[in-house]
């Protein structure tokens, strides 16, 4: 009985130690447990970006100014040749005219003359005032470039702080210096490609902003003026590789689009697929009536976002 009693004691000490050691164990596991688990910070939302400042629409307001103002000179020139190419085949047909006889031709003569003497008096007058009034031409253009530079100045600390690259920001204000410069030296072509280059950055600036209207649509309205304002110099080679594209960021416009815009999308859809027809039939005609309508339908389409 006692080497009974005493395997009875060592065999209650076992297992009280081993009670004691599952314990520790225990508290061990938990305390490594709360070491590698530390508490996790919430995770930042891919929405959560800043509000774009007041002054980035203003630029956009601005800028839209000037290319209003561009557009407007553009067809001013335009006018002006046409009248001038009709001119010129009055004249062609008037010296045909003249072998009808000697004192015909003279009356005829005389009044090309007078014509002729009028026109270039007009010319000269023309001429004249269009020197004494070139800066008054381009005052509008260079008061909203002014309040263009005024904008950016603004926007772009904020911009910076919420992320905006060295190469986007760089590129901005390359573009903007060669909008100023060709406004500067009053070159009607240079400017509208100037102005419309600036729509591109404009885009990614801003990809770093909480803005309703998309940075795609910003992309798909720079090259639809680009390839426009191309065909219109005969550039078809450059117009038509931007045909790609021009479907690329209207697909991305299409997928942000809510259903109660659907109308409007619709009509934007025909007019989008009806000017890249027109780009890829290099017919001026077809795209000035075409680009006219689209660029139409993607004003209504912005004001709808």
């Amino acid at each position: 009985m006692v080497i009974l009693w005493g395997d009875y004691l060592q065999g209650k000490k076992f297992i009280i130690l081993f009670i004691c050691i599952f314990v520790l164990c225990c508290g061990a596991g938990i305390g490594c447990s709360k070491k590698k688990s530390p508490p996790q910070k919430p995770q930042q939302s891919a929405g959560q970006k800043p509000e774009a400042p007041k002054d980035f629409s203003k630029l956009r307001t601005n800028l839209d100014m000037i290319v209003g103002e561009l557009e407007k000179k553009i067809k001013m020139e335009e006018t002006s040749s046409l009248q001038q190419n009709v001119q010129i085949m009055q004249q062609g047909q008037e010296e045909q005219s003249q072998g009808q006889g000697q004192s015909q031709g003279q009356d005829q003569g005389q009044k090309q003359g007078q014509s002729q003497g009028q026109g270039q008096s007009g010319q000269q007058q023309s001429q004249g005032g269009k020197t004494s009034s070139q800066e008054g031409e381009w005052q509008k253009e260079a008061s909203s470039l002014k309040k263009v530079h005024l904008n950016w100045n603004m926007v772009e600390p904020e911009a910076v702080k919420a992320g905006l690259s060295s190469t986007v920001r760089d590129d901005f204000g390359q573009s903007l210096d060669n909008l100023t410069m060709a406004i500067g030296n009053q070159d009607l072509e240079k400017s509208i490609f100037a102005a419309i280059d600036l729509y591109r950055p404009y885009a990614d600036v801003s990809e770093v902003f909480k803005v309703k209207t998309p940075p795609e649509f910003f992309r798909l309205k720079y090259e639809m003026m680009s390839a426009i304002a191309e065909a219109k110099k005969g550039q078809w080679n450059a117009t038509t590789q931007r045909i790609p594209n021009i479907t690329k960021h209207w697909d991305s416009v299409k997928i942000s689009l809510a259903a109660k815009q659907k109308p409007i999308a619709d009509r934007t859809e025909y007019s989008v697929k009806d000017l890249e027809h027109a780009l890829d039939m290099r017919d001026i005609h077809l795209v000035m009536v075409k680009g006219e309508l689209g660029m139409k339908n993607l004003d209504n389409l912005e004001s709808n976002f």
